[in-house]
């Protein structure tokens, strides 16, 4: 029998530990610090789209909750008055040092490497390894079939709501990847795993703040995921505030045009080859100041492979595995002019030592940090495109849907078989709600490339790009659908390309192929789409 949808649902991995109850200690004092399950989230090729959409928006709640005054108040009461330390990674700590721990791991910005093949003949949703307290870098999740759901189309899953035990089970399977359990022996008298321990205790708080605030506040609106709006205190918040998401992936283009790469995505050095952006391109900003990412803030650059930004001795590299240990992988970044780091605005960005990160020539060789004084070489533009939406795109013309096969090329010939081949991670590169007339890029939702129309011969178009360039670049024309300049579930649109061309699916008769191509100047039948869009319009209790 299942267990109702109250709670994340417990693991198939128990342990069994000694443990020794301790006298509960006065309410500890946990600051707001906002690292959290910062960093990727990849599905293998056992997850559908909808569990890759599913886990990513559940991710940005879990990110967005985690990051307010009313969590850290939660935790820090509940873990006061009904933690009993069994199975944890420190049986013979005090209670201050257990707490405070716990806390720490929590924060301690890891990607997170998913799979769905999952099997349990119990009640479990999901299974996580135990990889070390505190350890950084990819952690594993298996999640079963229940988890995800089952979906018999698209527009099914569009009008789900995935609120709010999906983003409180992040949270809780994110705490056993550090160690944390909820043996069912060995422990004192009055212990319940599903009560006292620590991922029952951070999962329901994530659970308790995300339905008050529902409540109180309002509906999630899934078009603005930078925040959310969340009570301002735990238990009885009584007014709400804006939260910011977290996870800010940047990307950022030097003084020519060229862009700050991390060699191999990490792990090696850091130079300014970039051509565009794409995976080497890609850098997670961890706030360690609190709200939003602000002009002068204290940050940790964490590369798309795992690995953090370190400047020693003026050199720039990407080796750096545990920040924490090393004022070297500590950054300000600064805005010119002040505010927020935003797509388009210029930033420099300044190591410990108070030198700055600079791209020799204005970019296309190294990047060191040895700067003492700014000029255009320190300073780079950002670019930050959102990477929430997992769409799909059917043709008008002849009821298929694009998809990328497996040499690249792009075709029109799919049925709704709903494979991870026919859909795609949408950046928006304008930021906000996603509307008409604003610049998007499709990548692929495995492995990573990017729809380009770049390829040799005319009018191809291939989902091969390593990188976004000016050839994955189109603007959204709206052509139908909801009213308004936003763009929803369902809406008819074009896909205009940097040359001025429309993406076109053409029908499959002679001379024509099914080949998606990029050859047409007006919009005509063939050039319409309708676009299928995973998280629909709002994700909203039911």
């Amino acid at each position: 029998m299942r267990l109702p949808r109250i709670l994340p649902l417990p693991l198939a991995m128990f342990v069994t530990a000694a443990c020794t109850d301790v006298e509960p200690e006065s309410e500890p004092d946990l600051s707001v610090d906002n690292e959290a399950l910062v960093g990727r989230q990849d599905g293998d090729a056992s997850c559908s789209p909808y569990t890759e959409a599913l886990v990513s928006y559940s991710s940005h709640l879990a990110r967005t909750v985690a990051n307010s005054d009313a969590f850290a108040q939660c935790v820090a009461q509940k873990m006061a008055s009904d933690y009993v330390p069994c199975g944890d990674p420190f049986p013979t700590a005090s209670r201050a040092t257990q707490i405070a721990r716990a806390w720490e791991a929590f924060h301690a910005a890891n990607h997170v490497e998913y799979s769905c093949s999952y099997t349990t003949a119990s009640n479990e949703s999901a299974s996580a390894a135990y990889q070390g307290w505190g350890t950084r870098g990819t952690h594993h999740v298996d999640l079963a079939d229940d988890w995800a759901e089952w979906f018999g189309d698209w527009s099914w899953y569009a009008g789900f709501q995935p609120f709010p035990w999906r983003a409180s089970g992040i949270v809780h399977e994110f705490m056993h990847t550090h160690d944390y359990a909820h043996p069912n022996a060995g422990c004192p008298a009055g212990y319940h795993g599903g009560h006292n321990s620590v991922p029952y205790i951070y999962g329901t708080c994530a659970f308790e703040i995300l339905q008050a605030s529902h409540d109180r506040c309002g509906d999630f609106d899934t078009l603005d995921t930078r925040s959310l709006e969340l009570v301002d205190a735990w238990p009885a918040g009584a007014t709400c505030e804006r939260v910011t998401d977290s996870l800010h992936r940047i990307a950022l283009r030097t003084d020519n045009g060229r862009y700050l790469s991390a060699i191999d995505g990490g792990g090696a050095d850091v130079d300014a080859h970039g051509y565009g952006q794409g995976p080497w391109e890609t850098l997670f900003v961890v706030d360690l100041d609190s709200g939003r990412l602000m002009s002068g803030d204290t940050v940790h650059i964490k590369t798309f492979g795992g690995e953090f930004l370190r400047a020693t001795g003026g050199a720039l590299d990407a080796r750096m595995i545990d920040p924490d240990t090393s004022a070297t992988s500590r950054f300000r970044i600064y805005v010119a002019g002040g505010g927020e780091v935003v797509a388009g605005k210029q930033v420099t960005v300044r190591a410990s030592d108070n030198h700055y990160v600079v791209a020799e020539n204005g970019g296309g060789g190294a990047a060191n940090a040895n700067r003492a004084t700014v000029g255009p070489w320190e300073r780079f533009t950002v670019e930050q495109p959102r990477r929430e939406h997992v769409v799909r795109l059917r043709a008008e013309s002849t009821g298929d849907f694009v998809q990328r096969k497996g040499n690249g090329t792009m075709w029109v010939d799919a049925t709704r078989s709903d494979s991870a081949d026919q859909a795609f991670w949408l950046l928006d590169h304008d930021g906000g709600e996603l509307e008409d007339g604003d610049v998007i890029s499709l990548e692929t939702l495995r492995g990573s490339k990017f729809v380009s129309t770049c390829a040799s011969g005319t009018g191809q178009v291939r989902g091969t790009a390593d990188y976004v360039s000016a050839c994955s670049r189109f603007t959204l024309v709206k052509l139908g659908g909801s009213p308004g300049t936003a763009i929803r579930h369902g809406d008819a649109l074009a896909l205009r390309a940097s040359n001025g061309d429309y993406l076109t699916g053409v029908p499959s008769y002679p001379p024509y192929t099914d080949q998606l191509r990029n050859y047409s100047t007006w919009i005509g039948p063939w050039q319409r789409f309708d676009l299928d869009l995973a998280q629909g319009d709002r994700w909203e209790v039911r």
